[in-house]
């Protein structure tokens, strides 16, 4: 039955908003969030609680900033707002920590993962239905829903706020499903190309033009690094490392077009807007933050950076704190030594991705609205703290 409520609970991290709500003070009130709490009352009435140092390290983090953010709610203007969102701050971080708790051996990751990618292809299937048939179950975003896109195509949303997220869902967890697709015991290369292709066509139909970049950034560092985990030969793997820099650098040349599009988008992009607004404010609160929410008070809607959202609302301590610990973590799983392929190709792309957190976390909306990005958290600690563990039998 255990098993079973965590498999839900992590299905449920998905489609969050998918199956209804219920109101309350608080807000609406999702599946979601319920299982979370059962799960994490039956943690606590277990006294099941034994953590290595990078999980310790990992949640005395997230405990201090949701203390700091239930503490900012004394200087925060509009306390029913930051009321909400230290609400779902509690519901995310308690969900991080019952999946570090809970998941806790090799076995017990692989089978989360493999949920996880049940519901990653389940996302990509809605996603060409949206696409093909422009019929929409639950996505409310207005003009998306009533328009198509440049390739004649509908936008797909599924249940996600913009296709922004949807995107960064996508290229985020790709790297997931592939290492599901890997750990088979009989995988085919066809159908490793396949998913890819899919998971491309349904983020170009997105216009999300950074995420675009992304998933083709992806497919040309999975080819490489493919080929040179398979060469032994020294010579050989300079050869392809040549070949695969000029394929880049001829895409960036003769693409030139696109890639001036991203940097326009960027120019141009009503969040620079937001972001000049919140930093009028800010250099009176630079240490301290405008509070958990409280960047809502200066912009009146969401910033769509939760990378800026952290600074601006938690102050400069904790975003220090914050990359302090991206940048423990991308150590610790720097020091992974597998034999098994598909872990290696696992951990590359989840370093590959803590890298990247400046863009894709510059084009997502609040992590508030978003709980596959703790489910991202997740999945990196437990790689770097399992995986690293050489001596632990698996």
């Amino acid at each position: 039955m255990n098993k079973l409520l965590w498999y839900l609970t992590l299905s449920a991290s998905v489609w969050i908003t998918y199956f209804g709500s219920i109101s309350s003070f608080i807000g609406e009130v999702y599946p979601f969030q319920i299982f979370v709490v059962i799960n994490f009352c039956m943690i606590i009435l277990k006294k099941e609680i034994k953590v290595n140092k990078i999980i310790a390290i990992t949640l005395l983090l997230f405990i201090f900033i949701l203390i700091y953010g239930f503490t900012s709610l004394y200087w925060v203007d509009d306390q029913s707002v930051s009321v909400k969102k230290a609400a779902h701050y509690l519901i995310g971080i308690l969900f991080l920590i019952q999946f570090t708790i809970i998941v806790n051996r090799y076995s017990k990751l692989r089978q989360s993962i493999h949920v996880f990618s049940v519901n990653f292809y389940l996302v990509m299937l809605i996603s060409i239905l949206e696409i093909i048939s422009g019929n929409y179950h639950h996505a409310t975003h207005f003009i998306q829903t009533n328009n198509v896109n440049s390739f004649g195509y509908h936008f797909p949303l599924v249940m996600f706020n913009n296709t922004n997220d949807l995107a960064v869902f996508l290229f985020l967890f790709f790297p997931i499903a592939l290492y599901n697709l890997l750990d088979l015991k009989k995988f085919k290369k066809t159908t490793v190309f396949t998913v890819y292709l899919i998971t491309t066509f349904i983020i170009y139909n997105t216009e999300s033009r950074l995420g675009i970049f992304l998933i083709i950034l992806y497919g040309v560092l999975f080819l490489l690094y493919s080929m040179l985990y398979h060469v032994k030969n020294r010579n050989l793997k300079l050869f392809f490392l040549l070949i695969s820099t000029s394929s880049v650098a001829i895409f960036l040349i003769f693409e030139s077009t696109f890639i001036n599009n991203i940097f326009d988008a960027i120019k141009y992009d009503p969040r620079i807007t937001l972001f000049n607004m919140a930093l009028d404010s800010f250099s009176k609160t630079f240490t301290l933050g405008f509070g958990i929410g409280g960047l809502y008070n200066i912009t009146s809607i969401n910033i769509h950076n939760y990378i800026l959202e952290i600074f601006f609302e938690f102050g400069l301590l904790v975003f220090a704190l914050y990359f302090s610990w991206l940048v423990y973590i991308y150590t610790k799983l720097n020091k992974v030594k597998s034999v098994i392929y598909s872990e290696n190709i696992l951990v590359f792309y989840l370093k590959l991705n803590i890298l990247l957190i400046p863009v894709w976390g510059g084009i997502s909306s609040t992590m508030t609205s978003n709980p596959f990005i703790w489910i991202f958290y997740a999945i990196v600690v437990l790689s770097a703290s399992i995986l690293n563990d050489t001596g632990k039998k698996r």
